[in-house]
């Protein structure tokens, strides 16, 4: 998102982010840009002029940080028409990844635009790590509390796989049902449906490709990779190239993941036949 009041500098602006092939949103003042941030979940990077008036673009950025929704990565870089070494320290505090000095040098620019994109894939890694420890950690919870003395729920006796298949249908259809009343682009984080997807897939005794595991996850091409390139690093997942065509990858859960899952497809199929 671009926030610029003046309209020839917005211009210089948008013609270089459209050289650059970035899609973007403009504002003129603050009170557009907060309206803009909340209702386009997609804007991640923030350009804001430090020519705005009243508060300047440091306080535009301080503005818009603190009304970015709880875990949201957010961006900023800040445009001027002169850089001091004071102006550039107040940005850095302002959490700013870079200043771009006008009239703009496309290179630079595209500096600019590659590390917030950088810093913004930091945020991704992160937040995803952070999800694969909770996941993993109620998982355990889950069957550490199911095989205490006194739970709720035995998990004593073996389901067979179609048991299991028919609860995780259940669970799919569930998470399909969904998106009919909210937009997919708030369940942005394809970790959990491609575990889901992928031991569908061995209750099924099928082997996908990562293409396909990517594609089912209804989530950016890109971002389903770097979720699976993290759980693959984490020893969630294994991939390796297929003997019948070395141009893709196969993929699977690990024994271990896939022994989790089936305890907790087999805790859930308990509880879903209580009366």
């Amino acid at each position: 998102m671009v926030i610029e009041h003046d309209p020839a500098a917005l211009s210089d602006c948008q013609h270089v982010l459209e050289t650059l092939g970035y899609e973007y949103h403009s504002a003129t003042n603050l009170g557009d840009a907060i309206d803009l941030l909340h209702r386009v979940s997609s804007i991640q990077i923030i350009l804001a002029s430090e020519q705005m008036p009243h508060i300047g673009g440091l306080g535009v950025i301080d503005e818009l940080l603190l009304r970015a929704n709880n875990g949201r990565p957010v961006v900023p870089i800040i445009i001027t028409d002169t850089l001091t070494a004071e102006f550039a320290l107040e940005a850095l505090r302002s959490k700013a990844v870079d200043v771009v000095v006008r009239p703009f040098n496309v290179d630079t620019f595209a500096t600019a635009m590659r590390r917030a994109v950088g810093r913004l894939r930091e945020h991704l890694d992160l937040q995803r790590r952070e999800s694969l420890s909770e996941i993993g950690l109620q998982l355990n919870r889950l069957i550490a509390s199911m095989n205490e003395p006194g739970g709720e729920v035995s998990t004593s006796g073996e389901q067979s796989d179609q048991e299991l298949n028919a609860t995780l249908q259940t669970i799919l259809s569930g998470r399909s049902l969904r998106m009919r009343y909210f937009s997919n682009r708030l369940f942005a984080d394809p970790v959990w449906d491609i575990l889901l997807d992928l031991m569908r897939a061995r209750l099924e005794h099928q082997t996908l490709s990562v293409s396909s595991v990517c594609i089912a996850a209804s989530v950016p091409m890109t971002t389903a990779l770097r979720a699976v390139k993290q759980m693959t690093d984490e020893g969630l997942l294994r991939r390796w190239p297929d003997p019948k065509d070395k141009r893709r990858d196969l993929i699977d859960l690990t024994d271990t993941t896939a022994s989790q899952m089936r305890e907790y497809l087999s805790i859930v199929t308990r509880m879903m036949a209580k009366p």
